[in-house]
């Protein structure tokens, strides 16, 4: 009703009132509607949902869980009831209980196997057998081309940054050798500079002890 007040379709002054000109279709809707008593009078834009009806086939359920029951041939079946030998100690250990599903499988496997290849049924897959896949080859080529473009991105990312790391790391070991030679040749200064002092002590010594020698 909202939306029929707001397109024109009902008279603000007689809302009773249904103006047949601009959308037929969809005045005709609005009276099928108030005429079967789908909008209230006092909440004329509420529609009351219909309720679905119980569905209850009882006799068909039946019939199809007769049809479940008939004997079928093995091959159509193909199932294997092997003995669990799965504890009360093992539910609680998800390794253990796995363990035991695997080995319920394994010995399906094998009683199914045998009474297979008797039937003549072919279980081993031809070593040149390509199975076919849920997307078209040239859809898997594009699949694969992409993921191989994005691998070699990966792969020059990581070139780049072990390039920087070994630049990085040669510059450091580069300056480290440049302050060790920086180092060394100050400490060779400084002794060579001791020793100029010591050798111009040492000769004025000499020259005042002779100086000394020669006043005596």
């Amino acid at each position: 009703l909202q939306v029929a007040l707001r397109d024109g379709l009902l008279k603000t002054d007689r809302l009773n009132y249904i103006v047949p000109a601009k959308r037929p279709i969809i005045n005709r809707t609005l009276q099928v509607a108030l005429r079967d008593g789908l909008l209230k009078t006092d909440r004329l834009n509420y529609i009351v949902p219909a309720k679905r009806p119980i569905i209850n086939r009882t006799a068909e359920i039946r019939e199809k869980i007769a049809e479940f029951a008939k004997k079928l041939p093995w091959i159509e079946t193909v199932d294997v009831t092997t003995k669990s030998t799965l504890t009360k100690e093992m539910i609680e250990n998800d390794f253990d209980r796995e363990m035991q599903f695997y080995l319920q499988a394994e010995k399906a496997v094998q009683l199914a196997v045998p009474r297979l290849l008797a039937m003549g049924v072919k279980v081993i897959r031809p070593s040149d057998y390509y199975a076919e896949m849920a997307k078209s080859d040239g859809h898997m080529q594009k699949v694969r081309k992409r993921l191989l473009k994005i691998q070699e991105g990966k792969e020059r990312q990581e070139a780049i940054r072990r390039m920087r790391e070994e630049k990085k790391y040669a510059s450091k070991v580069q300056k480290e050798v440049l302050d060790k030679r920086t180092n060394e040749k100050k400490q060779l200064m400084e002794a060579v500079k001791k020793h100029k002092k010591g050798m111009k002590q040492q000769l004025e010594d000499m020259l005042s002890n002779t100086h000394n020698i020669v006043i005596d």
